[in-house]
């Protein structure tokens, strides 16, 4: 060798790499893991929430009064 430290040129980028696999597998466990558990209390009976329902309208909102004529209704 000719005396000088070795430069490892990829170490930042095999580090980021190396993180981002690590992230990536440890959300599908856990991803894996919900599933499962959610699967689990569907079939023992427990509640599950499906989400927020969408709000109810009236079916023909132009058939109700309005005060928005100006005049009064004696």
């Amino acid at each position: 060798m000719n005396g000088k430290p070795q430069h490892r040129p990829f170490f930042w980028p095999v580090l980021f790499l190396t993180a981002f696999v690590t992230a990536a597998l440890l959300w599908a466990i856990w991803m894996y893991v919900l599933v499962q558990k959610t699967r689990s209390h569907q079939q023992n009976g427990f509640f599950v929430p499906q989400g927020n329902p969408p709000a109810v309208s009236p079916a023909n909102p132009s058939s109700q009064p309005t005060n928005s004529a100006g005049g009064t209704n004696k």
